[in-house]
């Protein structure tokens, strides 16, 4: 009598070792029957649990053959894999931003299929995938301290590149950059001097660009200078804007406000 030996091959992988919250994962879990008989009903369960604390979206989970469903933070594979068989199983996780405490993602396959390298409490390295979790981390340094605009009264006045400074974010989102005028007007600097300029005359842009957009004031929403989608990498992402304002007819003084940046991780 010739007895056949049942065993079926499990991995998981991952394809990050590390990820910034925020972040996606990518998890594949590869199947294959490598014994000596078909499987009319194999199956393998991947536990979600210790990642739904850590995580907020579980998206595309797909397989090849048989059928995935995720249930009470288990995911369940259940189908027919015949001698030489593979399937396949993908699905991606992305990252809370509120992730905090615990810095690694672990999870684990298992299989109560005969055979099966990633039994229960099989120790199998290959059934488990290790990754990660960095805090999102966001720097502005290099901000111009102060700018001037001069000019004559009904007179339009543009500097390039009248503020800079440089961003460094690992966000996998990426930035924004707004600004906001501290004041409804730009205020004289001589004491008596009844006169002001609206803030609505003062105009910004990203350098670069060909538009200028009247800068808000305190009560209006911050105007969105730069974005990017991305991280910027250990350099930082120089960002410059232009200014323009048009001078009313106002007595000579030194107008001010106070320009508020505020940038934000996506």
């Amino acid at each position: 009598m010739t007895v056949l030996v049942p065993a079926s091959t499990i991995t998981k992988a991952a394809d990050e070792i590390s990820v910034v919250t925020g972040g996606v994962i990518h998890y594949t879990v590869t199947a294959t029957n490598t014994g000596q008989s078909d499987y009319p009903n194999a199956d393998f369960t991947d536990s979600l649990a210790g990642i739904s604390d850590e995580t907020g979206d579980l998206f595309g989970a797909t397989a090849t053959s048989g059928v995935v469903t995720i249930e009470n933070d288990i995911l369940s594979w259940n189908g027919a894999l015949p001698i030489g068989g593979i399937v396949v199983v993908v699905y991606t996780i992305e990252v809370d931003l509120a992730s905090t405490g615990t810095t690694k993602l672990i999870n684990v396959v298992e299989s109560a299929t005969v055979g099966s390298n990633c039994g229960a409490e099989s120790g199998d390295a290959r059934c488990s995938t290790e990754t990660t979790i960095l805090e999102q981390t966001l720097t502005l340094t290099g901000l111009t301290p102060s700018f001037t605009l001069s000019g004559l009264p009904n007179t339009t006045v543009t500097a390039q590149g009248a503020t800079s400074m440089t961003v460094t974010t690992n966000s996998a989102g990426g930035y924004v950059v707004t600004v906001q005028a501290g004041t409804d007007a730009l205020a004289p600097a001589t004491s008596g001097n009844p006169d002001s300029i609206p803030i609505d005359l003062l105009g910004v842009k990203d350098s670069g660009t060909t538009s200028f957009t009247a800068v808000p004031g305190p009560a209006g929403l911050p105007f969105v200078v730069q974005n990017r989608d991305s991280p910027t990498g250990p350099n930082g992402f120089a960002v410059s804007n232009d200014f323009q304002v048009q001078i009313p007819f106002v007595a000579p003084d030194t107008y001010s406000t106070t320009l508020d940046y505020i940038v934000t991780a996506q």
